[in-house]
């Protein structure tokens, strides 16, 4: 994985590739229902699994801001969905460097809002997301408490990005023991999704937002990736501003190894501790 993202410059063949890696990494239970929909007026594209439930789970996919789609995380959403009984709505939200930043990111804000227009309250939404993924809620979540709307049940965010500074030490002291992410390729991730925009800016990095009165949150990382301190740093943020943090640091994973649930007893065993905090604060 680290291999090609280092020296892979050709973006369609990159998603691809990509896709196709993270799909047969983590196939969808057989029996799983999916369905293809647009949410909002905006008419963002998203991936439906199974039926729709009294309350649901809005999964932001990982992917650097360039990468990524919902149908190459088909597989992880089908074991969140089998694990809570839940519906999982996995968006195709606007990627990088076609659509830069805030374009992502509004889109997000977009089918929160979808999921609240359609009649779901915010306590019965979960928000889940990894990497990219994971910036994306996080920044969702303080433009909720900026503008007052409905805060989610919960937050649960697995190797987020959070400080496009790019100033914490595990991207040097972890660019070896990171088996994924090339730190060396960071510079030309933020200049694809960033451009001109202030990287400080709270809706690109949500380390730089205040927080007080989220909903609580979850923040998963393995302990060896280059992510390690954004996520450090994060969850200090969040405690500084009282918010209800849940931590879990881990040895031997690596980024986002819960996406080999279904085949490492380790990655069960934290889309499980995931699953079963957003049960916990959904179920209230």
């Amino acid at each position: 994985m680290k291999f090609p993202l280092r020296y892979g410059e050709n973006i369609a063949r990159m998603r691809w590739y990509l896709d196709a890696v993270a799909k047969y990494s983590n196939l969808p239970i057989r029996g799983t229902r999916f369905e293809r929909v647009t949410l909002g007026s905006r008419k963002i594209p998203a991936l439906v699994v199974n039926h729709k439930t009294d309350k649901v789970v809005l999964y932001i996919h990982g992917g650097g801001f360039v990468f990524g789609s919902a149908d190459a995380y088909a597989g992880l959403a089908s074991k969140i969905s089998a694990r809570l009984g839940l519906q999982v709505i996995v968006p195709d939200y606007a990627l990088a460097p076609e659509h830069p930043f805030p374009a992502g990111f509004n889109d997000v804000m977009a089918c929160y809002e979808a999921l609240l227009d359609q009649g779901y309250k915010g306590k019965d939404i979960a928000l889940m997301g990894d990497s990219a993924g994971g910036n994306l809620i996080l920044a969702t979540l303080a433009e909720m408490l900026k503008l007052g709307l409905e805060l989610p049940a919960c937050t649960v965010a697995l190797s987020a990005q959070t400080d496009f500074t790019l100033r914490g030490a595990s991207m040097t002291a972890n660019r070896k023991s990171d088996c994924v992410l090339p730190v060396e390729r960071y510079q030309d991730l933020r200049a694809q999704y960033l451009g001109d925009y202030d990287p400080t800016d709270p809706r690109a990095s949500p380390l730089f937002a205040p927080f007080a009165g989220a909903s609580p949150v979850q923040i998963q990382v393995a302990k060896r990736e280059i992510l390690y301190d954004d996520n450090i740093e994060m969850v200090a943020r969040l405690r500084a501003d009282s918010v209800d943090v849940d931590l879990l640091e881990f040895d031997h994973g690596f980024h986002v190894f819960q996406l080999l649930a279904g085949k490492v007893p380790a990655a069960d065993q934290a889309l499980g501790t995931a699953t079963n905090f957003i049960w916990a604060h959904l179920k209230r």
